[in-house]
């Protein structure tokens, strides 16, 4: 049964890429959601009361956080972006326009500096994915590096998402672990 649910998830995490492209082709409305998604962050009090936030630098089909990045930097917070390690595993380090970013192979952006954030120092982790339910539980990607990380991690978590990614007809697994706060445009 177990192998039946991990098809599952790859199949609403197909679908839900599909109409993420779909949407990305009407750069104008993304860009309008995504807008307002972003101004709700910026006012809630998980974001003002942040001196850390860690974030991912986003591929072009996903939610854009070039703004987040751009307003953290500017309101003096330290930002932190993944990097990726073998066996799952990933860390977040201290990013600025100055540092440098080495594209991995599945093309994802990450830092190439020796600025560790620990995850007891990042008070704001603005959680990716792919499909998300109402309680908060994701698909993500597909390698797991989330999940690990937030069993490590005890404070405070959002996502933003577009509408396109809520799917409520799937099952979390035992080592899935949900954000405290959906942000939905």
């Amino acid at each position: 049964m177990k192998k039946g649910r991990a098809m599952d998830k790859k199949t609403y995490r197909q679908s839900v890429r599909r109409r993420m492209k779909e949407l990305s082709r009407d750069y104008q409305e993304k860009c309008r959601r995504e807008e307002q998604v972003t101004d709700r962050l910026f006012l809630a009090e998980e974001w003002q009361k942040a001196d850390v936030v860690a974030v991912t630098l986003s591929m072009d089909t996903e939610f854009n956080t070039e703004r987040i990045i751009r307003q953290a930097l500017q309101d003096g917070k330290t930002v932190g972006v993944p990097r990726t390690f073998p066996a799952g595993q990933m860390d977040f380090y201290a990013y600025d326009s100055q540092t440098k970013l080495t594209r991995t192979s599945f093309g994802v952006l990450e830092p190439e500096t020796d600025r560790l954030i620990r995850p007891e120092q990042i008070d704001l982790l603005i959680v990716p994915g792919v499909v998300f339910r109402d309680d908060g539980y994701r698909i993500g990607f597909g390698g797991g590096f989330y999940d690990r990380y937030l069993d490590r991690y005890q404070g405070r978590t959002i996502s933003l998402i577009f509408t396109e990614q809520l799917n409520n007809d799937w099952q979390p697994e035992e080592y899935d672990r949900p954000v405290q706060k959906l942000l939905i445009g």
